[in-house]
């Protein structure tokens, strides 16, 4: 299965992935909302509008090119949802978002653009 998952990430990386913007969650705010769901805490954790709880995703930073496979722990409140949607938006935790987006950025979603690859989850 890894094989088949990382072979998928490869074939992402070549045809590129969906363009998205990053923000960043609070220090702790993603692990805690894992937990609160049931769900095992990982090096990445991230939010977004639209895919399944509990789903895995490639992310790569545009600026930095660096990419790891996170785990979805979170979705868009319903007064958020459109425009998340609208706007491209996903949510990083915070120290993965460091890795993703690189040390120097603030927080703002105009900073980090990213792609993303949706996969199976194992």
């Amino acid at each position: 299965m890894t094989a088949l998952i990382a072979s998928a990430a490869l074939v992402g990386v070549l045809s590129g992935g969906d363009a998205r913007w990053a923000v960043r969650y609070d220090v702790g705010l993603m692990a805690t909302v894992a937990r609160q769901r049931g769900i095992a805490v990982g090096p990445c954790l991230f939010a977004h509008p639209t895919l399944a709880i509990g789903s895995y995703a490639y992310i790569r930073g545009m600026r930095t090119h660096h990419m790891e496979r996170c785990r979805q722990v979170d979705t868009s409140q319903d007064s958020d949802r459109a425009r998340h949607i609208r706007t491209k938006r996903i949510e990083l935790g915070s120290m993965e978002s460091r890795r993703i987006c690189g040390d120097t950025w603030g927080g703002a979603a105009v900073e980090c653009a990213v792609e993303l690859w949706g996969v199976i989850p194992e």
